[in-house]
């Protein structure tokens, strides 16, 4: 009702805030059916799929998709198909993404469906790794937590500036 509507509301507004859609995810999680959950998960994958941040994001739609009573066997393309669209994103911590990944692979019946997922994923996994390695290198030494505004001559207003 209420809440949700707000929750659209601020998502609708402020499209980027990953922080917004994990606190909508929460609630959606506590608050919703299923399938409603699923397409509020859906919608914040969209949104910040790509921001650095969103591991969260992606960490809590794998473990939401695990936790559904469905079929083992919708449980394990539900969570390829998550897998698939996660090695194409830039987001931190993806190299624990990627033994998380191999692990759910190795624990299904098929080795040779495995094998042939974890190589065929491998390529797109060292790609976006490089990328991530190389945002956190441009991110290093810049402080986020602090407004923007001209620099004023300031030694390290410069270096953050040169970054």
């Amino acid at each position: 009702g209420e809440v949700r509507a707000v929750y659209e509301r601020g998502v609708a507004r402020c499209k980027t805030s990953v922080e917004l859609w994990r606190s909508y995810i929460d609630f959606a999680r506590a608050n919703m059916l299923r399938e409603d959950a699923t397409a509020v998960f859906e919608a914040a994958i969209s949104a910040v799929g790509m921001d650095f941040a969103s591991h969260v994001i992606w960490g809590d739609y794998l473990s939401f998709i695990r936790s559904a009573k469905v079929e083992e066997h919708e449980k394990r393309q539900a969570l390829r198909s998550v897998y698939d669209r996660l090695f194409r994103m830039p987001v931190n911590n993806i190299d624990a993404l990627w033994r998380e990944y191999e692990a759910f692979e190795n624990s299904g019946p098929n080795k040779d469906l495995a094998r042939g997922k974890i190589k065929e994923n491998n390529a797109k996994y060292v790609e976006v790794r490089a990328e991530v390695r190389g945002r956190k290198n441009r991110r290093e030494g810049i402080s986020f937590s602090v407004l923007a505004c001209p620099p004023r001559g300031q030694p390290r207003e410069n270096d953050q500036v040169q970054r």
